[in-house]
């Protein structure tokens, strides 16, 4: 007669992503839950994560991402990790996250060959959004209207090249003028200045600005200008 020795048999049961879709390049979160499902308890090792893995992965892979110290998982009992500030993928798509217990194959089982999970997600683009900071004045005595923006580009910062152009409506929504904003490298800022020949009343007026960026993006806002006298 013989005793076949009781061993652990520890697998992964799930993978839960925070945010389930991460923002490319961002960071982001992942819960995962081991149980061992054998008849006697055992050292589950080390639980090692790839936030982007495809293909299986051998026993002492230290490409993980990160990688977690189980310790004892007595028999029937789940554990749950937490794996903070993992980084996304840097190009929107679908990938693969994977989930290694027992990463490093050390620990006796009595089934080695379950020990990975793996889950596809996907990475998103950045919601892109282009924002214009306006300041406008008016000086009355030199019938001077000035005009200072800085945009930004939520993907590719401070916006320096595109089209910039700006349009004055009166009290009743009509253009009264317009024109174009030069970027000015020494203020990082966009630039314009305009003389109207016979002055503004007084009264408030709106500027409206629009910017398509060199790379493509889009803005249209609108400042207050209130014009004491001219």
């Amino acid at each position: 007669n013989f005793t076949i020795a009781a061993l652990p048999d520890f697998v992964v049961t799930s993978i839960s992503l925070s945010p389930a879709s991460p923002v490319q390049g961002q960071p982001f979160s992942a819960t995962v839950t081991i149980t061992n499902q054998g008849s006697a308890s055992g050292d589950g090792g080390y639980l090692n994560v790839w936030a982007n893995r495809a293909i299986l992965a051998s026993p002492g892979d230290g490409t993980w991402n990160q990688s977690w110290r189980v310790n004892t998982v007595n028999a029937g009992q789940a554990k749950s990790f937490t794996f903070s500030n993992l980084t996304a993928p840097g190009a929107a798509g679908t990938y693969t996250f994977r989930a290694f217990i027992d990463g490093p194959g050390k620990a006796p089982e009595s089934n080695e060959g379950n020990n990975q999970l793996a889950v596809n997600y996907t990475v998103a683009a950045p919601t892109r959004v282009v924002s214009v900071y306006s300041a406008q004045s008016y000086d009355p005595q030199q019938k001077l209207l000035s005009l200072t923006a800085r945009v930004i580009d939520s993907v590719y910062g401070a916006v320096t090249a595109g089209s910039f152009t700006w349009a004055l409506l009166d009290q009743s929504g009509a253009s009264i003028g317009n024109g174009s904003l030069a970027y000015d490298a020494p203020s990082s800022n966009w630039r314009a200045t305009t003389n109207f020949a016979t002055g503004l009343v007084s009264g408030q007026y709106t500027v409206v600005y629009q910017v398509t960026t060199d790379r493509g993006g889009f803005n249209q806002s609108s400042g207050s200008l209130m014009v004491a006298g001219g």
